[in-house]
């Protein structure tokens, strides 16, 4: 199953599954870091980042979770990770929390994230590939933040 058919298939179900969590690590990352101007999230299931982001867009592969975002009136769009069609540096931030694990072509995500990106905030499970990330994002300020290593670049 592709991940858009599987995210698309639990939509329904998921803020019940992972809202207190995902909140719990926005809250987390936001004591990190101070996340101002332009931020893009990717991967932005239910677009709980915007709560907290004055200047927010989100993007998500998933048809239902960005017709469930606006629905709540936010700035979301249907975008895979891989090709962001955004210019250059166009955003202060992109941030990306748990998503990456998801992603088969983790390279390729992390190049597009850092073109449309001045700094990147990504988020990737433990048991994902971080050490992959970390290559990728060499010289990023490493976190520890309970099930993710939060990279800061």
């Amino acid at each position: 199953m592709s991940v858009e058919k599987y995210y698309n298939a639990i939509s329904k179900g998921y803020g019940n599954l992972y809202e207190e969590e995902q909140k719990q690590k926005i809250e987390t990352i936001l004591n990190i870091v101070d996340i101002k101007g332009k931020v893009l999230d990717v991967g932005c299931g239910t677009c709980l980042l915007a709560n907290y982001i004055e200047d927010y867009k989100g993007v998500d592969v998933s048809s239902k979770f960005v017709e469930h975002c606006k629905k709540k009136g936010l700035n979301v769009i249907k975008a895979d990770a891989k090709n962001l069609p955004f210019k250059d540096k166009e955003f202060d931030w992109v941030v990306s929390i748990t998503v990456l694990q998801d992603i088969d072509e983790i390279e390729k995500a992390v190049k597009e994230m850092k073109r449309v990106g001045k700094k990147l905030c990504i988020s990737v499970l433990k048991k994902g590939n971080v050490r992959k990330v970390r290559e990728l994002l060499r010289g990023a300020k490493e976190y520890d933040i309970g099930k993710d290593i939060l990279f800061i670049k």
